[in-house]
């Protein structure tokens, strides 16, 4: 369950981190 979210998520995080670095 979590491997087939873990695909999903690696573009969750990487959105997350763009909204930090773009409001830096």
């Amino acid at each position: 369950s979590r491997r087939f979210h873990q695909k999903r998520v690696w573009y969750l995080d990487i959105i997350c981190i763009n909204d930090l670095a773009n409001h830096d």
